[in-house]
């Protein structure tokens, strides 16, 4: 089973999505340019009212969760 379902609200899906940038950013200390800076911020704005209720079966950076299954 995948961590991110794909029945998921589009905003939900964003959330989890800025979670895993902003987690890898940290994790590699990538830098950003001041456009990507404003739209990470933009998108961590717009969902963080968003009720985010998973759990992490794998490493935060594993890219396969946002694999859809049924394709």
């Amino acid at each position: 089973m995948q961590k991110f379902e794909s029945n998921d609200h589009p905003l939900q899906y964003t959330g989890k999505l800025v979670l895993y940038i902003q987690a890898n950013i940290a994790l590699n200390h990538l830098r950003l340019t001041n456009f990507q800076q404003k739209l990470l911020h933009s998108l961590s704005d717009k969902t963080k009212q968003i009720s985010l209720n998973f759990v992490y079966t794998s490493p935060i950076t594993d890219i396969s969760q946002f694999k859809l299954s049924n394709i």
